[in-house]
């Protein structure tokens, strides 16, 4: 074989992995988010620790790479702290759940958060940001929104 069809060769294997990367990237856009669990920790007099577990939903025949999710916190109306979930699998037609562990000073949202802690009952949430695919073109983000009233 000659340098020129092997170069040829490697340059289709490159673009039809190149392909399917992509493909399982962007395939996360028909991925569905859903605020699975969140368990109040320990209220101190200065903050609250939170678990929180989000579950991806892939209703695709191919398996979906998420690169990295930038989600913000908002308790009420009141955005709390960041949460950064990286590199995360996600099976054809299977759920996976990604946790955090968060503490959220009271000083970030005000004099209510110890009302918010100690109360019993629902309180407002919501989950905003973006998830991100790394592809040759560069990061590709969509927007994420989960939340509950």
């Amino acid at each position: 074989m000659n340098k020129a069809a092997l170069l040829f060769l490697m340059i289709v294997i490159i673009s039809m992995a190149s392909c399917t990367s992509l493909k399982q990237r962007l395939s996360i856009k028909k991925c569905t988010f859903k605020l699975a669990d969140v368990n109040i920790g320990t209220v101190s007099l200065s903050d609250m620790t939170m678990g929180l577990r989000v579950a991806i939903v892939n209703p695709n025949d191919i398996e979906v790479i998420m690169d990295r999710m930038d989600l913000d916190l908002y308790i009420g109306d009141v955005k709390t702290v960041n949460i950064v979930f990286n590199g995360v699998t996600i099976p054809p037609r299977q759920t996976k759940t990604v946790n955090a562990m968060l503490t959220i000073p009271y000083k970030i949202m005000g004099m209510s958060a110890a009302g918010i802690a100690g109360r019993s009952g629902d309180i407002q949430y919501r989950l905003s940001g973006t998830v991100s695919m790394s592809t040759l073109l560069g990061v590709v983000r969509f927007p994420v929104t989960i939340s509950k009233n």
